[in-house]
């Protein structure tokens, strides 16, 4: 298995924890909705990985912007030497890119897509597995029936949240407990129209960011966001070239058609290839113009007669549910102005947090949603990004954000409520304006981040941080090489980075594994 083999599979399974790509959402917002179906020409010398395209909407309400939170300064959290003891660990059944922990009597378990040779055919359906050790891994399994999206837990019960088939040809959402380490499950639906909504309308309803919380066995909140992806191309009066597409918002369609670029050095100007014909691709020309999208017609949702249920979750509707006794579930009450795509949930000793992204007319934002009870909720705050995780930072709600500058930011609630951002390339010695965080993880034992300090290969750091007050930093070349790196994961007995191992070029082969492992001195 070679290089970009690898690269593929991890960048595909990162696509597949949510509807968005892999990325920024909050750049992707500003520049719109658009569906670029779009093949560039091949650039000599440089190795393009297909990414799952997904498409993005914005909920151009013709409003300002939300107030964001003012008391956002960074963190002047103390830089320390490393306070945990690290090796380099071969398992002989390795774990892909975690989609969703939980930590159940000691043991891990994680929704990853199935170890094995890679497939090009493959689905990237996740599966469940459970490590005693962190390290080597072993399949158990998912409640009969259900695709899990996210998993959670309390005490010795394991919950998962996902879809199950319903009649209609629709889903039904699921959430299922597990006590007996995943030998057994037991599962309730929850009060949800979702399936006859899909049956209404097939292949136009999205569901996305199941994700499950609780505090105590009996006591659980679920919430999952169902969007409308609008059949456009055949609401359309015009022809659309695959190449520019069109972008959507909550008033109608912006149709784009290709023009030669004002300036080339802008981000909208690119080479684009012709469009297949007859499931042929046509060749590119050997010295293509570059190209940009232009506006070419715009149209209004009630020209298209798009009906109004799906016009009414252009931009996503977060339904939250919450049970009392473990077993039945009702709505819960959010404020009249919260919608959005994407959410996480945190279960905290005072109660409950969702972070509720959404896209204004310029930028993206996160609503911050609290609850006592997860039965009525407040807007707590609003911040500055898009959210891609959350948990707890020593005894704080913390969440990770993709914001406007590009890479992850870890936002951390005060005891006032509100939040200040941590600042984790503080940790790297020459960490530049090219630096980023590229992914993170919460856990028991606090918080751990993939930083990398620049461009440059063998560039990339572990950076961990228990509650906040302090940072460490570990360079990954010192102890794995040059690998790329495929995840991380924090238990309440160390933090764990997962490394490819040594490759070849043979697709069968299994691939290999290296972990970093970090245990508390």
């Amino acid at each position: 298995m070679n290089d970009d083999d690898r690269l593929s599979r991890y960048l595909a399974d990162q696509a597949g924890t949510i509807t968005l790509t892999p990325g920024d959402p909050g750049a992707a917002a500003r520049r719109g909705a658009r569906r670029r179906n779009r093949r560039r020409a091949a650039i000599a010398g440089v190795a393009t990985v297909a990414v799952a395209a997904s498409t993005f909407t914005v909920m151009d309400r013709g409003e300002p912007d939300a107030k964001v939170d003012s008391n956002l300064a960074a963190s002047a959290a103390a830089v320390v030497a490393s306070p945990f003891d690290w090796t380099v660990v071969a398992p002989e059944v390795g774990l892909g890119y975690s989609r969703s922990s939980a930590l159940v009597d000691g043991a891990v378990y994680s929704l990853s897509t199935e170890p094995g040779p890679y497939d090009d055919l493959g689905s990237y359906e996740a599966s469940l597995y459970r490590s005693d050790d962190g390290t080597d891994w072993t399949e158990v399994a998912v409640p009969p029936g259900m695709r899990p999206s996210s998993l959670a837990s309390s005490g010795d019960t394991l919950y998962a949240i996902g879809t199950a088939p319903a009649g209609g040809g629709g889903r039904d959402l699921v959430v299922s407990a597990s006590t007996d380490g995943a030998a057994s499950w037991s599962s309730v639906t929850l009060p949800a129209d979702v399936a006859a909504l899909e049956a209404r309308h097939p292949g136009q309803i999205v569901i996305s960011q199941p994700a499950v919380a609780a505090t105590d066995a009996t006591h659980l909140v679920a919430s999952v966001v169902v969007s409308a992806t609008p059949d456009v191309a055949a609401l359309l009066p015009d022809e659309v070239d695959p190449n520019a597409g069109w972008e959507i918002n909550s008033e109608g369609v912006r149709l784009f058609e290709l023009v030669p670029c004002d300036d080339e050095a802008s981000e909208e100007c690119s080479v684009y290839a012709e469009p297949a014909r007859d499931g042929k691709a046509v060749e590119t020309l050997d010295d293509p113009e570059p190209m940009q999208p232009k506006v070419k017609a715009t149209y209004t949702w009630d020209q298209l007669g798009l009906d109004p249920e799906l016009r009414a979750l252009i931009g996503g509707q977060t339904l939250v549910y919450v049970s009392d006794d473990g077993s039945t579930f009702e709505p819960a009450t959010l404020p009249e102005d919260s919608s959005g795509w994407g959410g996480q949930l945190v279960a905290a000793d005072d109660g409950y947090r969702l972070y509720l992204g959404r896209a204004l007319t310029s930028t993206a934002t996160t609503q911050v949603l609290r609850s006592a009870d997860g039965h009525t909720w407040t807007t707590a705050a609003t911040l500055p990004g898009s959210p891609q995780s959350a948990g707890l930072l020593g005894d704080h709600p913390a969440v990770g954000m993709w914001v406007e500058e590009g890479g992850l930011q870890v936002q951390v609630e005060q005891p006032d409520g509100s939040y200040v951002a941590l600042d984790l390339l503080a940790a790297v010695d020459g960490a530049d304006g090219k630096a980023g965080v590229a992914d993170l993880a919460f856990g028991p034992l606090g918080l751990a981040a993939l930083v990398w300090a620049d461009e440059s290969a063998g560039s990339t750091h572990l950076v961990h941080s228990v509650d906040g007050t302090s940072l460490s930093s570990v360079a990954l070349s010192d102890h794995v090489g040059r690998n790329i790196p495929m995840g991380i994961s924090v238990t309440a007995d160390a933090v764990f980075v997962r490394v490819d191992g040594p490759s070849d070029d043979d697709p069968a082969t299994m691939p290999t594994q290296q972990v970093l492992v970090g245990t508390p001195r």
